[in-house]
């Protein structure tokens, strides 16, 4: 979910994909657990991006436009499955609608096994969300 002034939540059906460190787009490491998974608005839903030894792949957002990002809320993986700590070493970054200039970055997010609200200080205008993998491990 990501919210500008407002609690609108701009996230659900946008655009999103997973990318290399090198911004190469990527297919997801199982089939059916494909980019949008991870805004269709389904907690229980799974994006799963490549493997693990790929330190700095992300998963992207396209929100459309240019809107002032007050606050982000990201649920890891719920559940017993294997793997309900992986998003610990992760990067938050926010990028103009050019995709390239960086507006802000929340660096080792460290997001909980369960959904995290984070507000982004002094709201920055942001058209794309990225969550970055800081680490050699899988998400």
């Amino acid at each position: 979910m990501v919210t500008p002034n407002g609690d609108i939540n701009w996230a659900p059906s946008q655009p999103a994909g997973f990318f290399n460190a090198s911004g190469t787009a990527t297919n997801p490491f199982i089939a059916a657990q494909v980019a949008s998974n991870t805004v269709d608005g389904n907690v229980n839903s799974i994006g799963h991006p490549i493997g693990p030894g790929n330190d700095g792949y992300y998963a992207q957002i396209d929100l459309g436009l240019e809107i002032m990002i007050d606050r982000i809320e990201i649920t890891g993986r719920l559940g017993s499955d294997c793997c309900n700590d992986r998003l610990q070493n992760c990067t938050l970054k926010f990028f103009a609608a050019d995709g390239v200039t960086e507006v802000h970055s929340i660096f080792d997010a460290g997001i909980p096994k369960a959904t995290e609200s984070i507000s982004i200080p002094a709201s920055p205008r942001a058209q794309f969300a990225r969550v970055i993998n800081d680490s050699q491990a899988a998400y």
